[in-house]
This record gives structure tokens, sequence and C-alpha cells, in this order.
């Protein structure tokens, strides 16, 4: 049976519903499209004919879904776990399954950051599911270019960190973020460091920055700190 939906959306990105039972929601509607429509949507879009599974003629080769992307699969990892932090479970280990840790690990991101933002959403929401997602995807993105996939061993030390009041050219909190940012491109935070903490949106706030945005800033700033200073001021 051939698609019979046409579609003129962009892929979907997050999924809405239960846990067990997402559905796709796409970006610029809020309208939530059936499996069918979902996968009739993605034939459309690599502009091929698609069978659906449940609908094969006699002795026709059932043809594979379309892979979910790793956006897809890290916004279903983080509803589950928000939704099993509400539940009670309110510690990083055990978290997320087996193949949620080799996920993770697959995109250079630890456990005790997932549990961080699912903590910090689940208590007062924020970090968003967006805010995490594309703060993922920088993480994701220095980690197979710059890292070759290869997690680093090391961890920063706290006591390294600058004090909470230090500034520099008068903006408070720049000094200390700098280094946590850097921390966070190179996957190694310590396990009480969180990029993205309440300090760290409240500065953000306060000067109009978007997380993911200043973590890409620090990362093509590339150690300079006066890049980074004169970016801030600038904005």
């Amino acid at each position: 049976m051939r698609c019979r939906f046409q579609f003129k959306l962009a892929p979907p990105l997050y999924f809405g519903g239960s846990a067990s039972g997402l559905t796709p929601i796409y970006l610029g509607t809020s309208r939530k499209l059936s499996l069918q429509r979902h996968i009739c949507l993605h034939s459309a879009l690599r502009g091929r004919q698609f069978h659906t599974m449940s609908k094969l003629r006699p002795g026709g080769k059932n043809q594979p879904l379309p892979l979910p992307t790793w956006e897809q699969s890290f916004s279903r990892l983080f509803q589950s776990a928000v939704k099993k932090y509400r539940a009670g479970h309110q510690k990083a280990d055990g978290l997320v399954d087996e193949k949620g840790r080799k996920f993770l690990a697959s995109i250079g991101h630890t456990e005790q950051e997932f549990f961080d933002f699912v903590e910090d959403f689940a208590k007062a929401g924020e970090p968003t599911l967006d805010t995490a997602l594309r703060i993922a995807s920088v993480r994701r993105d220095y980690f197979l270019k710059e890292q070759n996939g290869v997690p680093s061993p090391h961890r920063i030390s706290m006591a390294d960190l600058p004090p909470k009041d230090a500034e520099i050219e008068g903006i408070v909190w720049l000094p200390r973020i700098i280094p946590k940012a850097e921390a966070k491109l190179r996957g190694e935070m310590p396990p009480d460091l969180m990029y993205g903490c309440g300090g760290d949106r409240n500065f953000f706030k306060t000067h109009n920055i978007d997380a993911a945005e200043f973590l890409r800033k620090v990362w093509d700033a590339r150690g300079n700190q006066t890049k980074i200073v004169a970016w801030v001021k600038a904005l």
C-alpha cells in the first residue's frame, strides 16, 4: 500500500505522551501524528515509497522502520527518567538501564550529568529538555570531533575553580563558568559539579545568553578568555 498522506513538516525531535506510548510531535506545530503517519512522513522526506509493517503484501519482504535519531533517543530517555525520578528514584545510580548507559556514553554524556539535568527539571522545571538536548549536542560534537569518541580520564578539582563572587571586567561568575564550560566540553566534570546549575542559569539570564551557545563559544575560543569576555560584553 502506498503512502497516502502528504506533509510539509520538519522531522520530529521531541515526543509526547507516556514513556510507554510516546507520540511524535513535529516542530512548528503541536499536532500529534499516528505512527503510520509518522512513518509515511519519513518516507516522503526521503523521496521513496515505504510499506508499513502492518500492510505487507503476501510474500513481501519486511522493510526496516527508520532508525531513531540520537536526539529522539535522548528525549525519550529524559522523559522516562523524569517520570522515574518523580516516582521516587532520586539518585543517579539505576536511573537509566544498561542500554541507556551505553547510549549516554556514545554521546560523551555521564550518568551523573544526565541525572543532574533530570533532577533540576523535575524539581524546578529547568533546564528544560530542549536546553539539555542542545547542551548535549555541543558536548557530543566535541566528543566525536575533538576527542574521536574517546572519553577523557581526567576530572577537574572543585578546589581549582574560582570563587562564586569572582569577576572579570566587572562580570561576576564569568571566571567560574568558563572553566566549568571547558570541563563540560572535555567530559571532565566531577560528580559534584553541574554545567547549567542554578548559579549558571542566573548568569545566563542576567546576560541573555543561551547555555548551549556559550558552550560552543568557549569551544571556539580554545582557551582564549579574552575572546569570551569580549563576546559577553558585546551582548
